[in-house]
């Protein structure tokens, strides 16, 4: 039987505020790409270990595949 998992709410971070990038990334003075790309991860109290595990190797593994484009 397949196991189902409960990943932590992924998101990209323009879309969580209306495609306006975060202040708080633009006060580090990080590039408009940089910002555009990044990636926001909500892990409250009662996220697991196990899906913090889950999630880190499924970010890992989309970003290996994306590297593999170039």
């Amino acid at each position: 039987m397949a196991q189902k998992y409960h990943i932590p709410f992924l998101c990209d971070a323009s879309q969580a505020v209306g495609k306006i990038p975060i202040n708080l990334l633009q006060a580090m003075n990080l590039a408009e790409n940089v910002i555009k790309g990044a990636l926001r991860i909500g892990i409250g109290k009662f996220t697991t270990k196990e899906e913090i595990e889950k999630a880190s190797s499924a970010i890992a593994s989309a970003v290996k595949a994306i590297l593999s484009l170039k």
